[in-house]
Formats: C-alpha cells, structure tokens, sequence
C-alpha cells in the first residue's frame, strides 16, 4: 500500500533545520510535523510532544505464526490487538509502511507506503518508465490523488513512504537504467535525453565512445550497450550513473509535487534509497528514508544527509553497538526495521525482544 511528499517545507538555515513558512504539511497543526527549534531534528506529535519514531514493518495479520485466514471481524480485532500488544512489549511505538490497513486506527500511529513505482512498473509491465515522458507527472498525479487525498485528515498517519525502496535505484543499477532508456522507442523523450546526455559526455565522438564501451555504433542514434560480462561494461556502468540519478532526481521531484498537492498536512518520507544515492535525491524529501544494515554503523551515513533521517534498518540478524546508540545522532527522527522473517517467532522475535527493545528504551532517553 502506500503514500509520499511534501516538497520545500524545510529550509536549511545556519546549519540547523527550521520549519519553512506557507502550504505545507510540515507548518499544519493536528498532524505530525517536524520541530521547528534550531537543535536536533526532532519529529512533533500531532499534540506538539517530541517522539522517536519507533516503528515496526511487515505487519501482517496472516503471518507463519498466527496462520489462520479466515478472517471474521471478531478474529481480526483480536488478532489486532495481540499484534499491537507485543510492539508495545518491545518498546515500538509506530507501524512501518508494509502494515495491513486492518490494523490502522487501534492506537499506534502508522506510516503509509504508497508504492508507486511499483504501481507504474506493474501498470507499463516494464522495468522502469520514461520519467521525462509529457504524460508522466498525469500519471503519478493520479496515483497519489487516489491514494492519499482520503487520508488528508487523518492524525493517526505519521507521513508517506512513495516507495520502500526502488527496483532500479541508481546507486546499484545505475547500468540498467541508462540501458532502459536507450532502448525506448526513437523519438521517446526519456531516449532523447539519454542519447543526448551521452553525446555530451563524448563531445560528440562516437569512435571514443565505441572504443570505452567496445562497441561499434555508427552514430549516436543508434546505440548498442556492452554485456554485463564484458570489460567494458564498468565503463558503460561509471557512464550511467550521472544519468540514473538525474532520473531518479525528476521521479522523486514529481512524486513529491504530486503527493503534497493531493495531500499537504502530512510529511514525505523518501523513498527507501540506498545510502549511495547522489547528494540531490537527498534534497527532495522532508525526511531522508535510507536503507541500512542493522550490523553496521549508521553515523557517517545519516550525518552526511542533508535532511533529518529516517532509518529504515533491514533483517534479523546481528545489531551493531553503533546501530544501538543512533539515536544520540542529532539529524536522527526515527527508524523502521523491516524484518527478514515473521517477527513473532524465530530470529527475529529474538531480535525485536533483545536489541530492538534496548534500542528503544535508549531512544526514549535521548
């Protein structure tokens, strides 16, 4: 499920964030915003109390361990409650984006995961889509409108996720999405761009760039991408990756537009990138969600956003005393773990009982 953005509430002043005047989730009352002090980033409940964002992903009502799936309203309200229950065991105090909508509104806050390119990917049955393509930003639009315009009102829902995490994230593809939009159809915008993007980088010297990417393309209209196990294709790799995220710049602008237009009383959250994203995508968000690994340490990462940061911490494996401690870094407003397995029983019941609780327990104490 799912949902994103508000573009421009922040403003960076003096090294410290503070909340930008005008229509924006970030400036509405009654929802949950960012602190406007000067000091460390800080997420606002909707009654204006600071809150470590605590959260808990993957919350599912038919899991490994609760079975059933015949799910009578009476089953579904106890269910629900053991689920909340147990999070409050161990200290977490929000739902992640990936949570059944059943178990929204029985007292723990939620983040909404909208899932849009996934949306698109699926709709196009494509790898990626043409962002620069004049129907894009309709089709987003649309999206979000359906999407988030019928929780503008609600005070329960923390901010949106437009996605948890891409498919085609340029820090680790960017190859394939450069190789995507040369092979659109002539005269396609989003090859236009590339094509041109990539004239320029050769000033125009199509015998240079065939002899980099060990091809042999007759112009620049016509050209033909290095197999992945070739030698030339690390230089094919280091050539895309100012292109994917000029990409991934324009989708994460667009959505964000699109979100906050159909919603401006709640905050955007990212997109779950990797943590090599380009120092632009970083900019776009009110709250920079980034992908990490629980066992390693989070601070030169989250120090080096430009944003106040959303953790979004993968598996059920080990926890780094780093990873522990986060919460002392001063641009941190929360996290997410995103279980590997059912998070009642197993390793991950394990974790979320031992490590995750003293995370939070640390968390409150900040």
């Amino acid at each position: 499920m799912a949902s994103p953005l508000l573009l421009g509430a922040l403003v960076l002043l003096t090294g410290n964030w503070q909340l930008a005047t005008g229509n924006s989730a970030a400036s509405a009352s009654g929802f949950y915003r960012l602190a406007t002090s000067t000091g460390p980033a800080r997420l606002l409940a909707p009654g204006g109390e600071p809150m470590p964002l605590l959260a808990a992903d993957h919350i599912h009502l038919i899991s490994p361990s609760a079975p059933r799936t015949d799910l009578a309203p009476d089953y579904v309200d106890r269910r629900s409650q053991a689920i909340l229950a147990g999070l409050r065991a161990w200290g977490f105090n929000a739902l992640g984006g990936d949570t059944d909508a059943d178990v929204w509104h029985r007292g723990l806050p939620f983040i909404e995961s909208l899932g849009i390119s996934a949306h698109l990917q699926a709709n196009q049955q494509t790898a990626l889509f043409d962002v620069y393509a004049p129907d894009f930003p309709a089709q987003v639009a649309a999206l979000a409108q359906a999407a988030c315009a019928p929780e503008a009102g609600d005070s329960q829902l923390i901010g949106y996720l437009s996605d948890e995490g891409l498919t085609w994230d340029p820090a680790p593809h960017a190859a394939l999405v450069l190789s995507y939009y040369l092979q659109l159809p002539q005269g396609a915008p989003g090859r236009e761009r590339a094509e041109d993007y990539v004239r320029i980088r050769y000033h125009s010297d199509i015998r240079r760039l065939d002899q980099a990417w060990g091809e042999a393309a007759k112009d620049f209209i016509a050209l033909t991408v290095p197999a992945a196990n070739t030698r030339q294709f690390a230089a094919f790799a280091a050539d895309a990756a100012p292109f994917a995220q000029q990409v991934l710049v324009r989708y994460l602008q667009v959505v964000a537009n699109a979100i906050h237009a159909a919603d401006p009383n709640h905050l955007y959250l990212g997109a779950g990138l990797d943590p090599g994203a380009d120092g632009l995508a970083w900019t776009v968000p009110d709250v920079d969600s980034v992908r990490l690994s629980p066992a390693a340490d989070p601070g030169p990462i989250i120090t080096a956003l430009p944003r106040p940061a959303l953790a979004m911490e993968t598996g059920c494996g080990a926890v780094s005393v780093a990873t522990q401690a986060m919460f002392s870094l001063p641009t941190l407003v929360g996290y997410v773990w995103i279980p590997a397995g059912d998070w009642q029983s197993g390793a991950c019941a394990a974790q979320a009982a031992g490590a995750w609780a003293g995370v939070n327990r640390q968390a409150r104490r900040q």
